[in-house]
């Protein structure tokens, strides 16, 4: 039988100023595994995307990126305390950028 993790919640966060004014935007999926909660943070990045089919169109599209500097070592007993953990633990790393 074939292991897998439930996704068991989203949250997509507000836009967050750095101190060199650059915004980020993150994107948090709660994980269920073994009646245990993780979290994976995604970055929600913007990448300018020329047309392959000859016609020159170019868009900005956003895409996510799994973002694997954060919430390694995140495991809670409730959903809730996994996105208060992850949460501070965010906003304690990018105090520090």
């Amino acid at each position: 039988m074939l292991n897998y993790n439930e996704i068991v919640k989203t949250i997509e966060l507000d836009p967050i100023t750095v101190k060199d004014g650059e915004e980020l935007k993150f994107r948090i999926e709660v994980l269920k595994y073994n009646n245990k909660y993780k979290s994976q943070l995604w970055r929600v990045e913007t990448y300018r995307i020329t047309s392959a089919f000859g016609n020159n169109d170019v868009s900005d599209e956003e895409c996510l990126i799994k973002d694997s500097l954060f919430l390694e070592n995140i495991n809670e007993d409730s959903i809730e305390n996994c996105i208060l953990k992850s949460l501070q633990y965010i906003e304690d790393k990018l105090l520090t950028i």
